[in-house]
């Protein structure tokens, strides 16, 4: 439950032996490579040109596969292959032994002349086919109104004497026809019938010739487009003939790519070599060399100090390695060791930032809160079950992995909660239970009925989540010896939330009064914030900067206590989930009067209930972030930390056996 120590390791060896040493240390992956620096005499190296190839190879893999892909799906779509043949590009890991993984450099000539170059040229030819049969659905669509003209286009050209001019009028009407006639009497305007379109063939002397064009351009003249020795009805049907044939090809192409679904693994495993490889290119450029050594630093977890000697050991025949304790001017990456029920909620705190190394890590207080609050926000037995089995589904059968498993597990945990709290406020599927009946009294009270309790636990919540980050920022305030500052900047506020809870519960609840205790609490709480709000300006060293001290320590007060009343929103959730399921119910119910419409009062309750859920489980997983992000984190959390990423580690598709085992894909 903390942050793992870590040690800056250096590392001298021969620049000849620098690869193996690079790809022993990827295998053991506990190292987190560090930039050298500066070193007189060693410069960095980077090769942008081989960084470059080996990118553009990794883009045209990843394209192979999603070809094949999209291939298969279409296929599948048009009943031609199973379903069972459907290929997913993400999803699963495949396991790949770390020997047949660095050696994948053998098999990617046979891949691309086998596999990538070929549905490489396949996809271009599917885009070669897209543009085609877009152009010529747009020639078909250019020569659809002159289907009923019946001549050649060629044989519209001028005589001698006479003018012709053949085209459209898309917004012609009976007005424009006539205004034609009078502008041009001794023009011929001839409207072509059947079709969707004012198509007109129009004639005069040659010398009216633009006077009749511009008359026509005026009402949105657009000349026939065609020239050549075809008729309109000869463009089409040879444009559909076109069209059918690159249809027909493309049934074949992805037909023929069907085959290609069986390098899948193959082809993910190619993948995550380039992305590997790409990583190693980019720690090159955080290594020093000199002609003949190269210069390593790196960042280990403590723990794996003497696995690392070992491997440098068994790959390096010259070296040099030194391992040292991280210096305060220094900003180690961060790596967890969290209980099992702790990890799933570390997603909820790098949403924010990784924890700095050099603090403690909130994350199983995070846990103990938002595993409380989600519950309390969504309290329901019905919707924690749903939640946790469908959270079960997804890691025990579909085997998510990554952040799907890591945000399963945590609605997993919530779902848990949810359950708890349902149990205590007497909520199932928000159905109204007997008083008699076992599950009624095995809970304590109801959201809809008990408000005012309700509203009291909430702040409750908010004070002790509070009290608890003010207790952490003033823990790191005495470690960094600052004990007069954690006391009045932070330990002041837990006294003053103790004794408003002393005030309030030994003064309004009857059955436990005591006048004693609540007047402890009273004068412990008015007391603790005269101290804040005057001490507050302490530091300034004018009596100007003082005054103003008290009254920024007055404005912060009023900052906390607005903060606590953020906490009503787990009441607000909780009530608003409750109150929606309650409607859901009573609507159903009503038409649960016969067997007619029973049908769709289970249809209501059905979909009512999802509705209710999807709708509130969201605005809780919003709501209860923020609660640790802004309030809780806004305590006593820094953050900026570095997140602890073993080098050349981080793959797509499979998940790299690091045994000694070569093995085919």
């Amino acid at each position: 439950m903390a942050v793992v120590p870590m040690m800056k390791m250096t590392f001298v060896g021969l620049e000849g032996e620098r690869d193996g040493i690079l790809n022993r240390l990827s295998a053991i992956g506990c190292v987190h490579i560090d930039d050298a620096g500066s070193i007189e005499y060693a410069a960095k190296k980077s090769n942008v040109k081989l960084k470059e190839e080996t990118n553009a190879k990794l883009v045209m893999t990843e394209r192979s596969m999603t070809f094949i892909s999209d291939a298969v799906k279409h296929e599948i779509s048009l009943k031609k292959a199973d379903k069972k043949s459907a290929v997913k590009i993400d999803g699963r890991s495949v396991p790949v032994p770390y020997g047949n993984f660095v050696q994948m450099h053998r098999d990617e000539y046979r891949l691309f002349g086998r596999v990538i170059d070929i549905t490489e040229k396949m996809r271009d030819r599917l885009t070669e086919i897209e543009a085609e049969t877009a152009r010529l659905a747009a020639l078909k669509k250019q020569a659809l109104p002159f289907l009923d003209v019946g001549v050649r286009f060629s044989e519209v050209t001028d005589t001698a004497d006479v003018a012709m001019l053949l085209g459209t009028l898309p917004n012609a009407n009976a007005q424009t026809w006539e205004n034609l006639r009078n502008e041009l009497p001794d023009a011929v305007f001839e409207q072509v019938e059947a079709t969707n379109f004012e198509t007109v063939f129009a004639l005069c002397v040659k010398s009216q010739k633009q006077e009749m064009l511009n008359a026509l351009l005026k009402y949105g003249f657009l000349r026939c487009p065609f020239s050549t020795n075809d008729t309109a009805e000869g463009i089409i049907f040879e444009s559909d003939r076109k069209t059918y044939a690159l249809q027909a090809e493309t049934e074949d192409i992805y037909t023929r790519a069907l085959a290609f679904s069986k390098y899948i693994p193959e082809l993910k495993a190619l993948y995550d070599f380039y992305s590997v490889s790409i990583q190693k290119l980019d720690a090159d450029e955080d290594v020093l060399c000199t002609e003949s050594t190269f210069i390593l630093a790196a960042w280990i977890p403590a723990k794996d100090k003497k696995t690392v000697e070992t491997a440098l050991s068994e790959c390096a025949s010259a070296y040099e390695v030194s391992f040292r304790e991280p210096t305060e001017d220094e900003l180690p990456p961060t790596e967890l060791d969290n209980p099992r029920f702790v990890k799933p909620f570390e997603t909820v705190t790098e949403m924010y930032s990784v924890p700095n190394y050099w603090e403690r890590d909130p994350n199983v207080f995070v846990a103990i809160f938002y595993f409380i609050f989600f519950g309390l926000m969504l309290a329901d037995v019905g919707y924690g079950l749903i939640l946790s089995l469908g959270a079960l589904f997804l890691i025990k059968v579909m085997k998510v992995e990554g952040g799907m498993r890591t945000t399963a597990s945590l609605l997993g945990c919530c779902g848990i909660s949810c359950v708890i709290w349902g149990i205590l406020f007497r909520s199932w599927f928000a159905i109204e239970l007997s008083p008699d009946s076992f599950l009624y009294k095995i809970g304590v009270l109801s959201p809809l009925e008990d408000i005012i309790i309700m509203l009291i636990m909430s702040l409750a919540f908010g004070v002790i989540h509070l009290s608890v980050g003010y207790m952490l920022a003033g823990v790191a305030q005495c470690k960094k010896g600052k004990v007069f500052d954690a006391i009045l900047d932070n330990f002041i506020w837990v006294v003053a939330f103790i004794g408003l809870v002393f005030w309030l519960v030994f003064s309004m609840l009857d059955a436990i009064s005591v006048p004693l205790l609540s007047n402890i609490g009273k004068y412990a709480f008015f007391g603790a914030l005269v101290v804040k709000v005057v001490t507050n300006g302490r530091h300034s060293k004018s009596i100007f900067g003082k005054v103003f001290g008290i009254f920024g320590g007055a404005y912060g007060v009023i900052n906390v206590m607005s903060d606590i009343m953020s906490y009503l929103r787990l009441f607000g959730l909780g009530l608003a989930s409750a109150v929606m399921g309650y409607v859901f119910n009573l609507l159903g119910g009503l038409l649960m009067g016969n067997v007619f419409t029973a049908i769709f009062g289970i249809i209501v309750f059905i979909i009512g209930h999802a509705i209710n859920l999807g709708i509130n489980a969201l605005g809780t997983y919003v709501h209860n972030m923020r609660l640790q992000h802004v309030e809780f984190f806004g305590r006593f959390y820094t953050g900026e930390g570095i997140k602890f990423k073993p080098f050349a580690s981080d793959t797509r598709f499979v998940k790299i056996d690091y045994a000694d085992k070569i093995e085919r894909i």
